[in-house]
């Protein structure tokens, strides 16, 4: 088994994944999506997935399109 991070699910839910199919796709448990995300939120401080979104953004979790434009 691979493990996964949180970084990961992470990284997914900012791309716009639901909980089922990050875990398809990681091929873990949906709880363990849900796990992931609530010690994220919870270690960062965010309230709900759209901040989760921002910050792996900004952080570059994520490849933004036209990022050149920034």
């Amino acid at each position: 088994m691979i493990a996964v991070s949180p970084r990961q699910v992470g990284s997914l839910i900012a791309t716009g994944l639901t909980a089922w199919e990050i875990a398809a796709e990681l091929k873990i448990a949906v709880g363990t999506v849900r796990y992931h995300r609530q010690m994220l939120m919870t270690r960062l401080a965010l309230r709900n997935a759209v901040d989760l979104t921002h910050y792996a953004i900004s952080h570059g979790w994520v490849p933004v399109l036209g990022d050149k434009l920034r």
